[in-house]
């Protein structure tokens, strides 16, 4: 069985390679809206591929590059990382044995080769590894001989996801006293926040001042100066259109009005062409004050539509309905 303590936290068991995909893929999309997040490799042999800085290995002479045919431990090359990883073994009493790497980053995954099966007798696949980050101590791995498939590739052996954005130093070292230790350190990936340039650049120009902006050039006067002339002559065709409205509403009442005082005046003289003027005159003008109050109330003829006319509007428009509906007598 094989255990990763990581900050006073035990897990058994191998973790599977999908789960660490998944978990670098939920960090890489993480980034907040002007920060983004990136991924970068360090490989065994050739380094971390953003700076090309090698991880070093303490002291040299316990270290070897795989793939070699002398080593004991000969792992699928196809299944390392680059095809390359560094092997040591660490007896007991030895100089302890480390391998240091520096990145920048919020998070760091380090992945080992874990050999399994023994494959003869100067051969060690006893794993014990103590981690270091920047000076303390966070953690450790040990896994013991399984008779399972030879090898684990891949093997998250470290896992931190909680860092600050900063610097940040990493080292693995194998000092046990209990028995031989095989470490085959294959890769480490970090995840750096870098700032987003086409995020800033918009902020920066959403910030200036709008003295800076540029003049407008002579197609937008042009084109502004259309929009204008078009703007007034839909305004002033909508105003004649509704000029003509209200003249021909005034010309229709007038005339509705006039036809009325017509026909008014002709009936009354035609009907009391044989009465004396004096009794006439009485007669008519109660005809015109009983009109008088009805047009008050339905707006017909004169008063207005909003409301009933005050006794004072009744008696001026009486006398105004005398003088129109006055019969004209011949002298």
């Amino acid at each position: 069985m094989d255990t990763v303590v990581d900050l006073g936290r035990s897990h058994s068991g191998p973790l599977s390679h999908a789960t660490r995909l998944l978990g670098i893929c939920f960090l890489a999309a993480g980034g907040t809206v002007a920060r983004k997040q990136r991924n970068v490799t360090i490989d065994d042999k050739y380094g971390d591929e953003s700076t090309s800085v090698v991880p070093t290995y303490l002291p040299s002479h316990a270290w070897s590059s795989g793939p070699r045919n002398d080593l004991n431990a000969k792992p699928n090359v196809s299944m390392a990382y680059n095809g390359t990883w560094h092997d040591s073994t660490h007896w007991i009493n030895n100089t302890e044995v480390i391998a240091n790497f520096g990145f920048t980053g919020v998070s760091i995954y380090v992945y080992c080769i874990i050999a399994n099966t023994p494959q003869g007798p100067f051969f060690h696949a006893f794993a014990d590894y103590h981690f270091f980050l920047d000076g303390d101590f966070v953690g450790e791995y040990r896994h013991d001989v399984e008779r399972i498939p030879d090898y684990f590739y891949n093997f998250p052996v470290y896992v931190n996801t909680t860092m600050q954005n900063t610097f940040h130093n990493f080292s693995i070292v194998v000092n046990s006293t209990e028995k031989a230790v095989l470490l085959l350190f294959d890769y480490a990936t970090y995840t750096v926040v870098e700032e987003d340039p086409e995020v800033t650049s918009t902020s920066a120009r959403s910030a200036a001042p709008t003295s800076c902006s540029s003049p407008p050039t002579t197609d937008q006067s042009t084109n502004n100066a259309e929009e204008k002339v078009e703007v007034i002559v839909q305004v002033g065709a909508a105003l004649g259109v509704l000029a003509f409205f209200i003249l021909a509403g005034a010309f229709i009442f007038h005339l509705k009005k006039n036809t009325k005082i017509a026909i008014l005046q002709g009936t009354t003289l035609c009907c009391m062409a044989h009465v004396p003027k004096n009794l006439a005159m009485s007669i008519y003008r109660r005809i015109v004050r009983l009109l008088a109050s009805r047009s008050g109330e339905s707006g017909d003829l004169v008063g207005d539509n909003k409301g009933q006319p005050s006794i004072a509007q009744g008696r001026s428009q009486n006398k105004e309905f005398e003088l129109n509906y006055l019969p004209q007598y011949a002298p």
